[in-house]
């Protein structure tokens, strides 16, 4: 099973076979099909894109706050780190610093989402999911407020290649437009700091992207 189940290059896991992959997502579709008639933790197989997207999100903020170090990564200000030694070291620090924006978008995608952007806002409908995305939001909130994990962070993408990393855009408009949800942290205020911080990854790459992709 390992020997197929992990890429050697990447050191990744992925499913065996393509038909695994189907039978998971039409297990939660049915799942969520027949939601109102089904017991909660019938099976573990019935979960939801959304949730999982939570959950990684989660995950990788946590990594990127708690466990990446808040510091310049080669230990001291203008030492360098390696991209080899930065992944030895923290092996987890590639897939959460390229992915973790990626997978805080894909939460509010699903219309299955009590707050998702095409989904009318019930948010009575399903308590369990829309406290899960408010959790994820108010880690972000939590995150975007650590200015020296954000540098790590910044540093980390540049060493392991991912120059220019941008946030979603149309993503902090959503939030700051979503003001009547009923999330404990202010969506406004998240909104306006998620695309402050983008605006400021934009300018960064544009008046230092060459010089940090040399030297982060």
């Amino acid at each position: 099973f390992r020997e197929h189940s992990v890429d050697s290059e990447e050191g990744s896991f992925h499913l065996v076979h393509l038909s695994i992959k189907e039978y998971i997502i039409q297990c939660a579709t049915e799942h969520d099909q027949s939601y109102s008639r089904q017991p909660r933790g019938a099976s573990p197989l019935k979960f939801r894109k959304s949730q999982c997207h939570a959950d990684i999100t989660r995950s990788c903020l946590y990594f990127l706050t708690y466990h990446l170090p808040p510091q310049p990564l080669g230990g001291s200000i203008g030492r360098d780190v390696k991209r080899g030694d930065l992944c030895k070291a923290f092996p987890f620090c590639k897939y959460a610093a390229q992915n973790w924006h990626i997978h805080l978008c894909k939460v509010f995608e699903s219309t299955e989402c009590p707050l998702g952007r095409d989904t009318p806002h019930n948010y009575t409908q399903d308590t369990s999911r829309l406290e899960s995305q408010c959790r994820t939001l108010t880690a972000v909130q939590e995150y975007l407020s650590r200015k020296f994990a954000l540098m790590a962070w910044i540093e980390a993408s540049y060493v392991l290649g991912f120059r220019g990393t941008r946030l979603e855009n149309n993503f902090g408009h959503w939030l700051m437009a979503n003001v009547n949800a009923p999330c404990r942290c202010n969506l406004k205020q998240l909104g306006s700091d998620y695309l402050e911080f983008d605006g400021y990854l934009s300018q960064l790459e544009i008046e230092w992207g060459t010089q940090l992709d040399q030297n982060p």
